[in-house]
């Protein structure tokens, strides 16, 4: 434990050596108390010599003694407290001891005006030291004051002019003295509170560690870049001893140091280790003071300590630098020489000699010069000039020879570089690096000549050498580029020429790759096309070659190859190949391809369907000969046949697939072989025959179905002939008949018989597509809502008939009655179908597009259906509905599955379908009911044309009508009813002798009844001979076939009328009598 006093003189020496402002503090107290000493000593002479005066000029004034014992006594009171601390107490004493002997004075002195300004005289000096003592702000006012009260003396006539002179001046010198004294006192301080500042900022700012030790040696004051330099707090490190941060091989030497500093022994800047908090250690550079003060008294020790941790590193690593390079140079097989140019002399080498000569030799002057070849002299003293004198301090070169001692030449490459200069800039060492490269040079001439060889070879053929440098600068090309793309070679050294020939889609991509492995220094090939200065395009293959230095490639060199005929080859065998593999996926044939043990190596989608196979993936690898189903089909046997013969072979079988999928196979095996005619496996082509059979067979069934209908044509033609006497005649008869005959019911009968084999006659030709048709434009759904009660009543009541028609339907051009005839047939068809049991009939309207591949569409009109738009019609019934048999025969005519009925219904339909051009299509599943589906072409005329009258504006004429037919009995039918009318008829048996009769009766004949079908001319022809003869000729052309199918054939001649076979009496007389104005 500290004792008190011990406590005390460490605070004082703390507040002395740790805080400067202290030290300033301390140092104005003292010329304070100083001061005021001597004015306590000055004072006490004043006043003795006041007191001594004044009891000399008063002899009677008995209170002097103890005045002047008394301010003596105080006065010696002051003087002891100013050598103290307190020496502001004693400031305030002195002026007590001013006050109370003025006082005094005044108590008892007269009352002269003189005594009593003399004292206040004492007074002003009392209060003027005393105001330099504690305040020197008011040194001003108190010199105002003593000048005024000076003043008031020159007023006052009772002083005696000496004694307040003299007094005036003691009190102007000592305000001088005091004045001056006072202003050197505020400069020393000023200029010590600086010196403070500015001490502090470089303590504080230090990049030094800066440490205040005691004379003890323990730690006062760091600053902050001594605590991080040993890795504390700056409060961590006051009171720690310099022996607790130094390493403990250090300690002695630092003793020793804090002993030669106590013997005043200044010690030079000297090194040590220091040691961290972590008990780390390192070197330090220390410059180490003792601080003293005015008296020369030793006050504290001031250390500022350095880390040279990174300067001993670069030492060692110089060092070790520096041992590499003695052991390297030792070891090179180059001889190597620092030449010093100051002294002329070799400073350093790694041999004794050269080239057999000493190093004494080497080392006069000129020696080297002196012995380079004659040739070489010149360019190796313009080496050593521009090294010498150059601004650059680069490693320079230069070949040349030398001869050797014993008179040979041998060449040396030499290498050298300015290492130091002097202070002006001239060079004073030179290292020189000198190697034998005599073989070298004599491999490099080899190189060059093979060089020059290959340079002309490559030079002759159709291959473009090239050669360019770090920055992808062309430096050389061969010739060649001239013949080949018909540049001249001097445009290729142009920067950018090169990418710029480059076809555009290939340059990027190109220069990109290029580059990219040029910098990876990789040779390497790739092909891009070139634009030739004709415009062709060619293609080039780049064989590029990277040659290696230290920077990066130094030199690439390269080759460019025409590769466009190959190119072109190559993308003939592309196409080819991509155009066979289109056709080998798209092929409507199945294509497998066998190996010689008979596993598949490919197959195309058409052979994966055929063969029911999942995927390519599961079926390559599988050997056909084992496989059941083809083992089973005998397929098997013909594919080993093939590869056993190697010929060949074909067959038809039907084949089921493991999906239990039944199919007729044609099938192919063709042996392939390679070039040299080994057999490799077999190419198997797979056609599926099944669909080509159900068309034959289809075909079969339409080429019937048309012979039938040319049959029933033919048949409905000959019979409308007949018909038409027999009804004419019968009509004839019953005309004739009066009202009352007997025999007139049986002709009525005969005329019904006749009717109704005409209607028979109009089904036959229904369904050979040529029945009587009145074409007009038509909304389906009108058609159905008009007639909807009247198909319903047709129907039994237990049957529940519904519409579900669609919105905005477009027109179709169709005979009204034949479309209602077929709704009809369709809608009966189905209520037969539903028979006694409760079941519902739906008519749906619908539109469509439709195109010539919807071949369900037309499979039963027997023709492909015109690409647009279609209109539908669905009769659907939910009945029991028909199997596969049935639906095949549904269309035949005369086949009927009902006990009642002929089998032309539906027949009928199909013809009617097939005479608007339409399609139909027919779903039934037994037990699901059946729909018909029919399509009719929808019209481009969308608002029905207004009908015109055809006789508008035609005058009714009198006149024959000359009736051209090939029947007989038809010609004799026409004239006996026109005759019944009194019309004059004239009758030919074909278009030849009706031509002629109508020339010879031309201005007689008013109208003209022409038949279509006629052997020799048709009516067509007949037709054509009449309206040259007459171009506005009547014209009424009669046929057993439709209006629209007959009609068709005379487009654009003005047919006047036309009258459909069989014809009743009165419908040949209503069409004369139009334009014969008859009853």
């Amino acid at each position: 434990m500290l004792t008190h006093r011990k406590k005390q003189d460490w605070q004082i020496q703390w507040q002395q050596f740790i805080s400067p402002a202290a030290v300033i503090q301390e140092e104005e107290q003292r010329q304070r108390a100083g001061l005021l000493a001597g004015l306590s000593l000055a004072l006490l002479l004043v006043s003795s010599l006041v007191v001594f005066i004044w009891v000399w000029a008063n002899p009677g004034f008995t209170a002097a003694p103890a005045i002047a014992t008394g301010v003596l006594a105080a006065t010696f009171g002051v003087y002891v407290l100013s050598r103290t601390r307190f020496y502001q107490i004693g400031a305030v004493l002195l002026i007590l001891i001013l006050l109370l002997t003025v006082g005094a004075i005044l108590v008892t002195a007269p009352g002269s005006m003189t005594e009593r300004m003399l004292a206040l005289n004492f007074l002003a000096v009392g209060i003027f030291l005393a105001s330099i003592l504690l305040s020197v702000r008011l040194l001003l006012g108190v010199v105002a004051l003593c000048l005024g009260m000076t003043a008031v003396f020159f007023f006052i006539p009772a002083a005696p002019f000496a004694v307040t002179f003299s007094f005036l001046v003691f009190l102007v010198a000592i305000s001088a003295l005091l004045l001056l004294t006072t202003t050197m006192r505020n400069r020393y301080v000023q200029r010590l509170r600086e010196s403070q500042s500015r001490y502090q900022a470089l303590f504080s700012q230090s990049n030094d560690a800066v440490f205040i030790i005691d004379l003890a040696g323990k730690h006062l004051e760091v600053n902050r870049s001594a605590a991080h330099m040993l890795g504390y707090a700056p409060d961590e490190i006051v009171g720690l001893s310099f022996r607790d941060l130094v390493a403990p091989t250090e300690l002695p030497a630092s003793q020793n140091v804090l002993q030669q500093l106590l013997e005043n022994r200044r010690l030079p800047i000297y090194e040590r280790k220091f040691r961290r908090k972590d008990g780390s250690t390192f070197p330090a550079e220390v410059n180490v003071e003792l601080v003293r003060d005015a008296v020369d008294r030793p006050l504290h020790i001031q250390s500022l300590v350095r880390d040279i941790s990174t300067r001993k590193t670069a030492e060692n690593a110089l060092r070790a630098s520096e041992e590499r390079f003695r052991r390297l140079t030792l070891q090179s097989p180059d001889t190597i020489y620092i030449y010093d140019l100051i002294q002329q002399r070799v400073a350093f080498t790694n041999r004794d000699a050269f080239l057999g000569y000493t190093l004494a030799e080497l080392q006069m002057p000129g020696s080297i010069v002196d012995r380079v070849h004659p040739a070489d002299r010149l360019r190796v003293t313009t080496f050593w000039q521009e090294l010498l004198h150059s601004s650059q301090n680069g490693v320079q070169a230069v070949d040349y020879r030398i001869q050797v001692k014993n008179s040979t030449w041998e060449w040396v490459h030499n290498r050298a570089i300015v290492l130091s200069h002097t202070p002006a800039g001239m060079p004073t060492e030179v290292l020189v690096v000198l190697t034998l490269i005599t073989e070298s040079k004599r491999l490099q001439a080899a190189l060059q000549a093979q060089e020059a060889q290959f340079q002309q070879l490559v030079e002759t053929t159709r291959v473009i050498p090239w050669v360019a440098d770090r920055t992808f600068q062309l430096t050389y090309i061969g010739p060649q580029a001239t013949t080949m793309l018909g540049y001249p070679v001097e445009a290729w050294y142009e920067p950018g020429f090169w990418a710029a020939r480059i076809h555009a889609d290939d340059r990027d991509t190109a220069v990109a790759f290029f580059r990219e492995m040029a910098q990876r220094e990789r040779d390497f090939e790739f092909e891009y096309r070139m634009l030739a200065a004709d415009g062709r395009i060619l293609w080039f293959r780049n064989i590029v070659t990277v040659q290696h230095s230290a920077d990066g490639p130094d030199t690439i060199r390269g080759f460019l190859i025409d590769v466009s005929e190959r190119r072109r080859a190559e993308e003939a065998r592309q196409q080819q190949e991509a155009y066979l593999r289109i056709l080998f996926e798209q092929t409507p044939i199945g294509i497998i391809t066998l190996d010689m043990s008979g596993e598949v190596t490919d197959v195309n989608p058409r052979g994966l369907g055929i063969l029911g196979s999942p995927g390519a993936s599961a079926t390559v690898g599988l050997n056909v000969l084992e496989l059941p189903p083809l083992v089973e089909s005998g397929i098997s046997l013909k594919l080993a046949e093939a590869l056993t013969t190697g010929k060949m072979v074909e067959m038809e079988t039907w084949y089921t697939s493991i999906w239990q999928k039944r199919a007729y196979l044609l099938i192919r095996a063709v042996p392939h072989f390679d070039g040299q005619q080994r057999q490799m496996g077999l190419i198997v082509l797979v056609e599926d025959m099944t669909h080509r059979l159900q068309i034959e067979e289809r075909m079969r069934q339409m080429q019937k179905m048309e012979s039938l209908s040319v049959m029933a044509g033919a048949i409905a033609h000959d019979f409308n002939n007949l018909l038409v006497a027999m009804l004419g005649q019968t009509s004839l008869a019953l005309a004739k008949l009066r009202a009352e005959s007997p025999g007139r019911t049986h002709v009525e009968k005969a005329v019904t018989a006749a009717e109704q084999a005409a209607r028979l006659t109009q089904q036959l030709l229904a369904y050979s597509g040529r029945g009587q048709f009145q074409v007009t434009l038509l909304n389906l759904n009108t058609l159905i809502d008009e007639n909807l009660h009247l198909f319903a009543v047709t129907i039994p009541k237990h049957i529940h008939l519904r519409t579900s028609l669609a919105q905005l339907l477009p027109l179709v051009e169709v005979d009204v009655a034949q479309i209602q005839q077929v709704v009809m047939n369709l809608i009966i068809n189905a209520a037969e179908a539903l028979s006694e049991e409760r079941g519902t009939i739906t008519i749906v309207t619908d539109v469509q597009m439709v195109s010539d591949e919807d071949y369900k569409y037309w499979q039963y009109v027997m023709k492909p259906l015109a690409n647009g738009t279609y209109v539908t019609l669905e009769i659907h019934d939910d009945g029991p509905g028909m199997d596969a048999d049935t639906l095949a025969h549904i269309f035949d005519p005369f086949y009927t599955t009902k006990e009642r009925g002929h089998g032309l219904g539906l027949a009928a339909v199909l013809g009617i379908v097939r005479g608007h051009r339409g399609g139909l299509t027919v779903y039934s599943e037994i037990g699901r009911g059946t729909t018909f589906k029919l399509l009719l072409p929808a019209s481009e005329q969308q608002q029905p044309a207004p009908t015109a009258d055809p006789l508008a504006g035609a005058a009714s004429l009198d006149g024959l009508v000359l009736v051209i037919d090939d029947e007989a009995h038809v010609r004799e039918a026409v004239s006996d009813i026109l005759g019944l009318e009194n019309i004059g008829v004239l009758t030919a048996v074909d278009g030849e002798s009706g031509l002629a009769l109508y020339q010879a009766h031309q201005a007689d004949i008013t109208l003209v009844l022409l038949d279509l079908s006629m052997p020799g001319w048709s009516g067509e022809r007949t037709l054509r001979e009449l309206r040259k003869v007459n171009p506005d000729v009547r014209i009424i052309l009669s046929s057993g076939y439709n209006e629209v199918e007959a009609t068709q054939r005379f487009a654009g001649r003005r047919l006047t009328g036309f009258l459909q076979k069989p014809y009743s009496a009165g419908k040949l007389l209503d069409i004369v009598n139009r334009y014969q104005g008859g009853s």
